[in-house]
């Protein structure tokens, strides 16, 4: 079994189209909407974070099976320093300026509120973070995926991996449906089901980089299912934008976790190892640039976005500037940073490969 490399190409192209999806919607229903918002560019924002997700799994996943396969095991300090130096600089400047800014007065957000995303519990059903960093829900849930993959993973014969995981994602995208059709639809139980439905993304892409080689490797179907999987997703959308069906949430929710992270990773890895006219667009430099500064752009999307009402001096042409500086002065610098630090301890059986370090969300 094999896995996918440090950086993927086309996965910068994918990050891109994700974050765009975020950032448009969030600009149609908070910056330029007044009144009633878009119930479909609302969907095509979070859409845009579950591709994150798949992303995300599929990424940390395939890195951690390629560490095993050259060292024996996965090294626990190496994941997470990895993880630290990649994330938490870029992820406490933004918090520290969203806390100064409110300090100040220049925006309102409730200093608590930068407390809870600091230890990311955003994603927390009685938590309202506040618009500024409310966005970083998506960050918790992508933490919490940190704290427990690595240890399942150690823990679990090689053998024993790809069964592991695959049960964890059927655990996750029925049972969603089954509470739905067997519980009383309380509000404990609607949110365990958006909960599994995010969650559900990040185990399809662990599922997908276990089984990576069978699935893509040429075949007879392989085009149908792509199309299948597009058109999956496509009526996703096409109904949670109440065009048709107008089903209830907790009925889309529980239909979608059965669907939608499957045809997201199918789609993402089939891309990945086939040529075509969307894999060239995804490999376009400009868009793989921007998929490349799409964590810098999540953070600070979220500070010109905002309704003018709440966030009346930042234009949201300063976005792409912000993200630049974020992406250039802080990121790229600590994760070199991080890789020294590994280089400079005595390389070990646990040193997992310098490739390790490239994975991002």
């Amino acid at each position: 079994m094999t896995a996918p490399t440090a950086r993927i190409p086309t996965l910068d192209g994918w990050r891109a189209l994700s974050i765009l999806l975020v950032i448009g919607g969030h600009l149609v229903n908070y910056r330029f909407l007044e009144g009633d918002k878009s119930a479909l560019a609302g969907y095509l924002a979070v859409l845009g974070v579950k591709v994150f997700f798949v992303i995300s799994g599929f990424l940390i996943a395939g890195l951690a099976i390629n560490e095993e396969a050259a060292t024996g095991t996965l090294s626990m300090t190496g994941f997470y320093r990895r993880r630290i130096f990649r994330i938490l600089p870029a992820y406490f400047v933004y918090l520290g300026t969203v806390l100064a800014l409110s300090l100040s007065g220049w925006i309102s957000q409730a200093p608590a509120g930068v407390g809870w995303a600091s230890v990311f519990i955003c994603n927390a059903p009685s938590l309202d973070c506040g618009w500024f960093v409310g966005h970083t829900w998506s960050l918790a849930y992508e933490e919490q995926f940190y704290l427990l993959f690595p240890l399942l993973f150690v823990l679990t014969p090689r053998a024993r991996k790809a069964p592991l995981f695959a049960a964890i994602h059927v655990f996750l995208a029925v049972t969603p449906v089954l509470t739905l059709l067997v519980l009383p639809n309380t509000p404990q139980w609607s949110t365990y089901r958006t909960i599994a439905s995010h969650f559900g993304c990040i185990s399809a892409g662990v599922l997908f980089a276990h089984y990576r080689d069978g699935l893509a490797a040429p075949g007879k179907y392989r085009s149908v299912l792509s199309a299948c999987a597009a058109l999956c997703v496509a009526a996703c959308v096409v109904v949670a934008s109440g065009a048709v069906g107008h089903l209830s949430y907790q009925i889309r929710i529980a239909i979608e976790a059965l669907v939608l992270p499957l045809s997201i990773a199918w789609l993402i890895l089939r891309a990945t190892v086939s040529r075509g006219y969307f894999s060239a667009m995804l490999d376009w430099p400009p868009l793989r640039y921007v998929g490349k500064i799409s964590f810098s752009l999540y953070l600070w999307q979220q500070l010109f976005t905002a309704s003018p009402s709440i966030s009346p001096p930042f234009s949201a042409l300063w976005l792409i500037p912000a993200a630049v500086l974020s992406y250039h002065l802080i990121e790229q610098p600590m994760v070199k940073l991080g890789r020294r630090s590994r280089k400079t301890r005595p390389k070990s059986r646990e040193d997992g490969p310098s490739t390790a370090d490239a994975a991002r969300p």
